[in-house]
């Protein structure tokens, strides 16, 4: 995975999309602010599908771990034969969904 860094937007710059998302839910690209205070992650790679060991080198994860959320459907996909294909869009989704829901939770520990 070459390249993929984050890219950090301020909320308030998506505040056109906002508004088209909630008149109409299906527009593309549209995107809600999850949580005040949480800037939203971008990927920088200009790639639109990520695979499986791409979600892992970005997030720090096991293959294991990222194919569950596959299975399960958490994080959304697309399975072309034997290999799982994630839009960009959806990952990013995803990661700030999670983010917020820890702020709004408080972190989480274990013993």
């Amino acid at each position: 995975m070459r390249g993929l860094n984050a890219a950090i937007s301020s909320p308030a710059s998506n505040r056109g999309d906002q508004a088209a998302a909630l008149t109409n839910p299906l527009v593309f690209g549209a995107r809600l602010s999850y949580a005040i205070g949480v800037e939203e992650i971008r990927l920088a790679d200009g790639r639109e599908w990520l695979s499986v060991a791409d979600i892992c080198e970005y997030i720090g994860v096991s293959a294991f771990v990222v194919t569950k959320l596959l299975r399960t459907g958490e994080l959304p996909a697309v399975k072309f034969g034997r290999e799982w294909r994630v839009a960009r869009v959806d990952f990013e989704d995803y990661i700030n969904r999670r983010r917020a829901q820890v702020q709004e939770k408080g972190p989480i520990l274990r013993r």
